[in-house]
């Protein structure tokens, strides 16, 4: 289930990465959920500091 997620948040990012340049060089590079799934911790690697400031953590 990680790496679906991984790669379902990584196609997220990347699209929206054409309305937010600032997202155009994050990467998701690791999901680490819960064993119920109520909970998963998104790892990002970023070579931009702007890419911080498109990203909204809930």
């Amino acid at each position: 289930m990680n790496q679906v997620l991984r790669q379902v948040l990584g196609e997220e990012i990347e699209r929206l990465a054409d309305a937010d340049e600032r997202l155009r060089m994050v990467t998701v590079t690791a999901v680490d959920t819960t064993p119920d799934l109520r909970r998963a911790t998104v790892f990002l690697s970023s070579l931009s500091e702007d890419a911080a400031e498109g990203l909204e953590v809930r």
